[in-house]
């Protein structure tokens, strides 16, 4: 839960109805503790005083917004991370003590997750091959809803539960939303065309059959007992062997074409399909169920997360049903969710990390687990700012080396790259090394303040930072060897190091200086790491990247060189992590510049394009690298003279990249710069001599009436926003 949103100590009626009301009650709720407590409405209570009259939440609960004292350079971006990290973390551990409590004897443990990959594609109504949009997959939601409806009210009612009852918790009904409140057994309508859309659009690359919920219901149970009986039943009831063995003939059969499932309909309608056998039965009750069945049916997929909970710590349980709609010919897919009421009494504020979170999360359950490890390490407190402040103090209470690490790897380039705070965490790491520590030792927290100090903001931090990787080469060489990959690694990051230094220095030929020295140590770094680690090792590919991109700035004429390094890390990328990755994505957004840049402008467009839209499914519409992808397809727009749609993307970059770090950020600025050079210069592309890039529309006048340009925007710093150096991000 979050409050006190003016950092006075105390919280009012109106800051905690704008957080509970979202997160921990319902308003009824909320409205009849308040009038019970404060019929006047001049409620001001401690945090302390709160937690003691609502009974609902402990102190150490709520985290504070801390405007009092707050921690010096926290960027806006960061605060709101650490501001859900606490939260998530408090809430995680309420949901995990409440599972404890109200499942002592950990039976859902006897139900392992499964998934019969084979049978998850949801086929038309006819037999004659898979659903290929919504109409089609509604048409045969329609046909399956009676039949689904019938078979789960019977195991609700076979476990001695009323279906039509409200669920309860703690004797009390168990809202839903501000209006309704959860039933025992709850039938969803049909899955909505837009979600279904969203879906097909994002997650399962166009193919409407991977659809598995059109049809679906919650069943909400309050103890362990009737948990583990509908979970029994459910086992029970459904067939195995031939009967999975139908479905998957089916699915098979209509992706090989209307004919291929065809015959399967045509053989079902004369009798001669092969019958399936029965399930073994495990009790009477079950039987009674099965007898009174409108249909056969068989669990596809089983997600136990009772055993196996999500990070945020939620359980329920998720099965995936194939029912027979058409003998012989159709199975619809359907969802049944089986919840404990005690947890679901959770769901709303996890649900809500649980969203904030999903982009950080990306990836399989061994990638989940590390990240979640790596967060849990970062601890508890009460705001952001006494968090940093135990951590980075000299003798503070929380300057474990654990904990460190976890802000760290936080804090860096894979998740939140606040470069400025990290050179804070790693020079407290460095403080902490032990007085007898190896030199290799010493030689590694050396490296992570330089790498930390290369990217960010500012002369003397770089520079210090490539004094620092100068040591660390030096020490690595003589340890390890030339070839190590410990010491190919430091020539990398002092390559990155010396070109931030180029990118911060005015004057021009000590500019150019700079660039190639770091072009040279890149290039001596790429070729040890081809013969020591192999091309398609994540270092060598790190390097080729790096490479192509201090070729592009460093006036060295080999275009073709450098394409062909881009091209050949995101092939490598796309099979070491996959084309989502946000590596091969990042990459393939240097190569749509390099396109760009050489005139290739459908090419640019194209891939620009790929990028947005794989950057909007793996890290989130309003991300910064999001946006700044959308900023450069705005900047091929205007060129090919399409300047009303790049105004749209300038516009939703520059307010995104403010709205998440804020004015003063180098992302930020770079949108304000774009998005007020197009509005002054009449719809042009302008260069950094202020000059329109040739192809660009040329009719000011009726772009202005289509755009809105004429004035730049403001911002809520005006004035304040000046250049200064920085790290690239790209």
């Amino acid at each position: 839960m979050r409050a006190d949103t003016n950092g006075d100590g105390l919280l009012t009626k109106e800051e905690l109805e704008a957080t509970l009301t979202l997160e921990d009650l319902d308003g009824a709720t909320f409205k009849s503790f308040f009038h019970n407590l404060d019929a006047n409405g001049d409620l001001m209570l401690t945090l302390e005083e709160f937690c003691a009259a609502s009974e609902l939440l402990a102190p150490e609960d709520v985290v504070m917004w801390d405007k009092k004292e707050p921690f010096p350079g926290l960027n806006v971006q960061t605060r709101t991370m650490l501001f859900n990290l606490l939260g998530f973390l408090g809430s995680r551990e309420r949901v995990s003590r409440e599972a404890r409590q109200c499942m002592p004897h950990n039976f859902m443990s006897e139900f392992p997750s499964f998934a019969h990959d084979d049978c998850m594609r949801q086929q038309r109504l006819d037999g004659l091959g898979p659903v290929r949009d919504y109409a089609e997959l509604s048409q045969a939601g329609t046909a399956a809803m009676p039949a689904f409806v019938q078979l789960v009210r019977g195991i609700v009612e076979s476990v001695g539960l009323d279906p039509d009852a409200e669920a309860q918790h703690d004797g009390k009904p168990l809202p839903r939303n501000e209006t309704e409140n959860f039933g025992i057994l709850s039938i969803a309508p049909l899955k909505a065309q837009p979600r279904c859309d969203e879906k097909v659009r994002n997650e399962y690359g166009g193919e409407y059959d991977k659809i598995a919920d059109c049809v679906r219901c919650s069943i909400v149970v309050e103890t362990e007992a009737q948990l583990v009986e509908v979970a029994r039943r459910l086992r029970d009831l459904s067939g195995e062997g031939l009967l999975l063995d139908e479905v998957r003939r089916q699915v098979s059969l209509g992706e090989h074409g209307e004919d291929g499932a065809r015959a399967v309909a045509t053989a079902a309608s004369q009798g001669t399909a092969e019958p399936a056998q029965r399930p073994q039965l495990m009790s009477a009750d079950s039987a009674k169920v099965l007898a009174a069945a409108p249909c056969r049916f068989v669990v596809v997929r089983f997600k136990n997360r009772y055993a196996q909970p999500l990070f945020n710590g939620y359980r329920d349980a998720l099965y995936n049903l194939a029912l027979e709609v058409r003998p012989g010919a159709c199975w619809q897919l359907c969802e049944v969710q089986l919840h404990l009421a005690a947890i679901l009494s959770h769901k709303k504020q996890s649900h809500g990390y649980y969203e904030f979170f999903r982009a950080f999360f990306s990836g399989d359950s061994g990638s989940i687990e590390r990240r979640l490890a790596i967060l849990s390490q970062v601890g508890h407190a009460p705001s952001p700012d006494v968090l940093l402040r135990e951590a980075l103090s000299p003798g503070g209470s929380g300057d474990s080396d654990e904990r460190l690490a976890a802000l760290a790897e936080m804090l860096g380039a894979d998740m939140l790259g606040d470069h400025k705070l990290l050179s804070l965490v790693e020079k407290r790491r460095l403080q902490l090394v032990p007085a007898d520590a190896s030199e290799l030792e010493m030689a590694e927290a050396q490296y992570r303040l330089g790498f930390a100090l290369s990217c960010t903001a500012g002369n003397s931090s770089v520079r210090e930072g490539a004094a620092l990787l100068r040591e660390v080469v030096e020490v690595r060489r003589r340890a390890l060897g030339d070839r190590h990959q410990d010491t190919l690694q430091s020539l990398w990051a002092l390559a990155v190091c010396v070109y931030y230094d180029a990118w911060s220095s005015r004057d021009e030929n000590q500019k150019q200086q700079l660039r190639l020295a770091s072009l040279n140590l890149m290039e001596e770094a790429l070729v040890g790491q081809r013969e020591a680690l192999g091309v398609e090792h994540e270092a060598t590919l790190s390097s080729m990247v790096w490479t192509a991109n201090i070729l592009e700035h460093a006036g060295v004429e080999r275009c073709a060189e450098r394409e062909d390094l881009y091209e050949k890390a995101i092939e490598a990328y796309t099979q070491l992590k996959g084309r989502m990755h946000w590596l091969t994505l990042s990459t393939i957004n240097r190569l749509a510049d390099t396109r760009f840049q050489s005139g290739a402008h459908s090419q640019a467009e194209a891939l620009y394009r790929e990028c947005i839209e794989g950057r909007r499914r793996v890290l989130g519409e309003t991300n910064p690298s999001t946006l700044a992808s959308m900023r450069n397809l705005a900047d091929v727009l205007v060129t090919t003279g399409r300047p009303a749609d790049a105004a749209l993307l300038y516009e939703q970059a520059y307010e995104g990249h403010q709205k998440v770090l804020g004015d003063d950020h180098v992302q930020t600025r770079r949108s304000l710069d774009k998005l007020t050079s197009f509005r002054t210069s009449g719809g042009a592309l302008v260069d950094q001599a202020g000059q329109a890039v040739v192809g660009t529309a040329s009719s000011a006048s009726e772009i202005a009436k289509t755009v809105g340009i004429g004035k730049a925007p403001k911002t809520k710093s005006e004035g304040n926003a000046k250049k200064s150096s920085t790290c690239v991000v790209l």
